[in-house]
């Protein structure tokens, strides 16, 4: 069973990625994934980040690559969802 901190910790790690992020993305897409957030979403939410940066083909640091790779397997969420990422990250 998964306890609050859990999610909490979820919570910030993803805010902590768009925090990196805020250079990247736009205001728009930041906002869809906070969106996802603020509702406890959290597996729509890093899918949504992942997801926009890929097809916006947004180049991101071997950093946050590697953030979102450790948030999905704690998670327990396909690998495709970063895979494409660190590929272009050249992780």
């Amino acid at each position: 069973m998964r306890t609050v901190d859990y999610y909490r910790g979820l919570e910030e790690s993803i805010r902590a990625l768009l925090a990196k992020l805020r250079a990247v993305l736009s205001p728009e897409e930041t906002n869809e994934v906070e969106a996802f957030l603020d509702a406890g979403e959290y597996g729509i939410a890093l899918e949504t980040l992942c997801w926009t940066l890929s097809t916006e083909n947004k180049l991101v640091s071997a950093e946050v690559v590697d953030g979102i790779s450790k948030l999905a397997e704690q998670m327990e969420l396909d690998s495709g969802i970063w895979t494409d990422l660190a590929a272009r990250s050249g992780n």
